[in-house]
């Protein structure tokens, strides 16, 4: 973990200690061996010095060295422990092959957005199978299972964009259910979140074209677009896609090229994936992502 979120900022120490109270163990190890094996004279155990040598050696510096070990573990632990209070609370939603955030009616998909240097809770939950939650520059794993819902924390320390991933085998397309977090200044934060909450705004001319397309075929049965008679739950949260970074949970970036190629034929880029491929025309095509290019 590099240290740029406060559980890396807890774990990196810990670690450090972890390899050097071993490394330290081995380097005793290897000098009483080499002492041992040596031509210099053998203590006599069975003197009060060697039974001293003993019972230091052998008892008291490994029970002192657990001990400081046990301490700083409970450290970590209590500094791990999620906060009786956080400045803003997200939904976690895993789904075969994508990630579902929601901030109370807002949801978006695989780009969760939050505020540097404040702690945001995060409630876990699978929609289908074992999912694991994991950004490792800001937090350990943590298992999103359809039976019961886990509660973590981020904390980003400095604004920027942190990867992540399902870190539990979820099936054929587990390596490209990706996440991006995007921590960013409060005032940004809060611009943003307002915007995610605003309707679609009404497109005009190929756009519009793009949205009876859109809602005339399986898609609208799929996704919700909000403002518009598109209200599918299989799917991702539509209504403010063109605002995303990613497509198909990090398969492909979010651009109009992408975009067209990934509504031509979404299997030959993430095979098993649920979409269906939906036979449009080139005319049609250009309409819908004209439509969905729209959605900012």
């Amino acid at each position: 973990m590099s240290g740029l979120g406060g559980a890396s900022s807890v774990v990196t120490p810990f670690l450090v200690l972890t390899f050097a109270l071993a490394a330290s163990v081995c380097v005793v190890v290897l000098v009483a061996l080499a002492l041992a094996l040596s031509r210099t004279p053998t203590i006599d155990l069975a003197s009060d010095l060697g039974l001293r040598l003993v019972l230091v050696v052998g008892g008291a510096v490994p029970a002192a060295i657990v001990a400081l070990y046990l301490v700083a573990s409970l450290l970590a632990a209590s500094a791990l422990a999620a906060p009786a209070a956080a400045s803003v609370s997200v939904d976690v939603i895993g789904h075969q092959w994508w990630w579902e955030f929601r901030y109370g009616d807002v949801a978006t998909a695989n780009e969760l957005h939050i505020p540097v240097g404040e702690r945001i809770e995060l409630r876990l939950i699978s929609a289908d199978v074992i999912h694991s939650f994991w950004v490792p520059d800001l937090q350990g794993k943590t298992d999103a299972l359809p039976s019961q819902t886990n509660r973590m924390w981020l904390l980003a320390e400095k604004a920027g964009r942190y990867d992540g991933v399902c870190a539990e085998f979820c099936g054929v397309q587990h390596a490209w259910m990706r996440l991006v977090v995007v921590a960013e200044p409060r005032s940004d934060f809060d611009r943003w979140l307002a915007r995610q909450g605003e309707p679609r705004r009404t497109g005009s001319g190929v756009a519009a074209e793009g949205e009876r397309i859109f809602d005339m075929h399986v898609c609208a049965s799929c996704h919700t677009i909000r403002g518009s008679a598109a209200n599918g739950k299989v799917g991702p949260d539509l209504t403010h896609l063109a605002s995303r970074s990613l497509l198909g949970a990090g398969v492909l970036p979010n651009n109009t090229g992408t975009l067209r190629a990934w509504l031509a034929d979404p299997a030959h880029f993430k095979p098993g994936v649920l979409m269906p491929n939906v036979s449009l025309s080139d005319t049609e095509l250009d309409a819908l992502v004209a439509y969905l290019g729209s959605l900012d």
